[in-house]
């Protein structure tokens, strides 16, 4: 796979094995590449794998639906998600003065919708 040429002046050393020396250059070899040229490209090959590995998340099937399912119809807070939400208000958000009458009487709908589902269940 060729790559676009850039400016080379990082340097990478590494103390290996004879053998394992041996062992490179002849997947090298066969690549019809440098055992630099070799090395350089396993190494980018396996850390873009490791990199994706570990920056996507993958669901299983059953897992994806769930997920999909809570975000289309998300559980009503319980009295925990309330607390802290308005803990995080409090802290981060600067509401104007006549907006707050407005989300307090929001805060106490939430409370009032959690109190008549834990009295329906």
């Amino acid at each position: 796979m060729p790559q676009a040429q850039t400016a080379r002046v990082a340097r990478l050393e590494a103390r290996i094995s004879p053998e394992l020396k041996r062992r490179l250059e002849y997947a090298a070899s066969l690549r019809g590449a440098s055992l630099t040229e070799f090395v350089v490209q396993s190494a980018q090959e396996a850390a873009t794998r490791t990199i994706r590995e570990n920056e996507i998340l993958t669901l299983s099937e059953r897992a994806r639906i769930a997920f999909a399912e809570l975000l289309l119809n998300p559980p009503r807070p319980n009295r925990k998600a309330i607390a802290a939400a308005k803990r995080y208000t409090e802290q981060f958000v600067r509401i104007p003065a006549t907006l707050k009458r407005h989300k307090l009487s929001k805060i106490k709908d939430l409370k009032n919708d959690y109190k008549e589902s834990k009295s329906l269940n």
